[in-house]
C-alpha cells in the first residue's frame, strides 16, 4: 500500500489559566519534557497530576471545564475534573471539556500501551437512548489535508451511551479518506456497577490499517476485549491521545462531569504492568477473539 509523504502543519492552542485554589485549580503551563515513571524506560509519557502544572494542552471553552481538584485521586492527592454544561459554546465543532497531548503522535505501524483510570460520579445519571454519546478518551487521527483527508472520527475511542461502556474502531486503508469510516464495537459492557469507583483501563494496540493491526483492552485487570484486524488510518503521522468528555447526539443532560488519573502511554517493549494502575491483572473469563 502506498504510503503518503506529504506532511501538513499541526496545529494546536494551548489554554494558560491560572489557579485559584488547592482544592480546584484550573489547568496551567506545560512542560517541554515527558515525565517517566521511575525504573521503566519504556513508559513515554507519565501524568498523575500532582504537579500544580501538567504536560497536556486545554481543549476546552471555560473555566470550569478543566480543573486539577484533590477532591478525588486514584492515587496520589490529585486528579484531573472535567465538566461540561448545557450553556457551553462549541469548540471546533463540538461540545467538549478535554486535554490533549498532541506532540507524542503514535506513529502508525507502530505498537503502544496506555494506561489511564477513570470516575463516573455516584450521581451520574445514564442518557435516555435518543442516541446520545459521550467520549471520555479518544486516539485521534491525524489527517493529511493538503493531499485530500477530510477529518474522521477517532480511529479508537472509550465512550459511553445510555448504560453501556462502548470501545470503537475505525479504519481506513486508503491513503485518501474521502469519507467517515464506519464504527465497529470492539467491545460493549454495563457501566451501572462502575458509578462512585474508580475503573481502570488498558488499551494494547498495534497501529495498522492492515490484517496485521490487534487491540487489546483490559477493564479493572480483566480482560475484555481481543481484536485482530485493522484499526487507524493510512495516515503520514500516527494518532494523538485526548481525554475528558467531549458529547455527540441527543445528548440533552447537564452537567456532565468525570474525573481522569493515572495517564500512561508505553512503547512496544512496555505492558500491562507498566502502564496500568492495576498491579495485576485476572485471567479473562469467557473471552472471545474478535476478528474482522
Amino acid at each position: 500500500m502506498r504510503r503518503k509523504n506529504t506532511f501538513i502543519a499541526a496545529t494546536l492552542i494551548t489554554y494558560f489559566v491560572l489557579f485559584s485554589t488547592v482544592h480546584c485549580e484550573p489547568v496551567t503551563g506545560m512542560p517541554t519534557s515527558h515525565i517517566k515513571k521511575a525504573g521503566n524506560e519504556h513508559i513515554l509519557f507519565y501524568e498523575n497530576f500532582e504537579a500544580s502544572t501538567n504536560q497536556m494542552d486545554e481543549d476546552a471553552c471555560c473555566d470550569h471545564s478543566v480543573q486539577r481538584v484533590s477532591t478525588h485521586a486514584r492515587s496520589g492527592t490529585y486528579s484531573m475534573r472535567f465538566e461540561q454544561r448545557c450553556e457551553d459554546p462549541l469548540m471546533h465543532n463540538g461540545r467538549r471539556a478535554e486535554l490533549v497531548k498532541g506532540g507524542l503522535l503514535s506513529p502508525m505501524l507502530s505498537e503502544r500501551w496506555y494506561g489511564l483510570s477513570i470516575f463516573l460520579p455516584l450521581n451520574w445519571v445514564n442518557d435516555d437512548g435518543n442516541g446520545g454519546w459521550i467520549v471520555f478518551a479518544q486516539w485521534h487521527g491525524s489527517p493529511d489535508l493538503s493531499s485530500g483527508d477530510m477529518w474522521r472520527s477517532p480511529p479508537l475511542a472509550l465512550e459511553i451511551s445510555t448504560n453501556k461502556w462502548i470501545i470503537d474502531y475505525r479504519y481506513d486503508p486508503n491513503f485518501i479518506t474521502t469519507h467517515n469510516p464506519s464504527g465497529h464495537y470492539a467491545w460493549t459492557g454495563s457501566m451501572t456497577e462502575d458509578k462512585g469507583k474508580w475503573t481502570d483501563w488498558v488499551f494494547h494496540v498495534r497501529w495498522d490499517y492492515s490484517e496485521t493491526g490487534f487491540l487489546e483492552v483490559w477493564k479493572n485487570g480483566v480482560q475484555v476485549a481481543d481484536y485482530h484486524g485493522p484499526i487507524g488510518y493510512n495516515d503520514v503521522k500516527g494518532p494523538y491521545f485526548k481525554m475528558g468528555i467531549y458529547r455527540g447526539g441527543a445528548n440533552s443532560i447537564c452537567p456532565r462531569v468525570v474525573y481522569h488519573d493515572e495517564l500512561r502511554m508505553g512503547d512496544e517493549n512496555s505492558g500491562f504492568a507498566a502502564v496500568s494502575p492495576t498491579t495485576i491483572p485476572n485471567k479473562p473469563t469467557g473471552l472471545n477473539v474478535q476478528k474482522r
